[in-house]
C-alpha cells in the first residue's frame, strides 16, 4: 500500500501572490510549510556579532594592506 501524500495536512498561510488563498503545500508539525515558517535545518551563523566583528576586522586589514601597497608603488622601479 503506497503512502497517500494528498492526505497530509496543508499549510494555511495566505500570500498576496495568489490572491490571499491558502498555500496548500504539505505542512510540517507546526502547521506551516517550509517557506511559511518551517524550521530551518541549516544554521550558518553569518549574522552573529562574532562573525560581523571578524568581517570588520578583515575589511580593516585589507584596506591597510592596500594603502601599504600604494605607498610602496612609488619606490618600485621597473625597467
Amino acid at each position: 500500500m503506497a503512502f497517500d501524500f494528498r492526505r497530509l495536512p496543508r499549510c494555511g498561510a495566505k500570500a498576496r501572490s495568489n490572491h490571499h488563498k491558502p498555500c496548500q503545500q504539505a505542512a510540517m508539525s507546526n502547521g506551516r510549510c517550509y517557506w511559511h515558517g518551517g524550521s530551518m535545518v541549516i544554521k550558518h551563523g553569518h549574522c552573529t556579532k562574532t562573525a560581523e566583528a571578524k568581517r570588520i576586522e578583515c575589511r580593516i586589514l585589507i584596506n591597510d594592506l592596500r594603502k601599504s601597497l600604494r605607498s610602496l608603488e612609488d619606490f618600485i622601479y621597473v625597467e
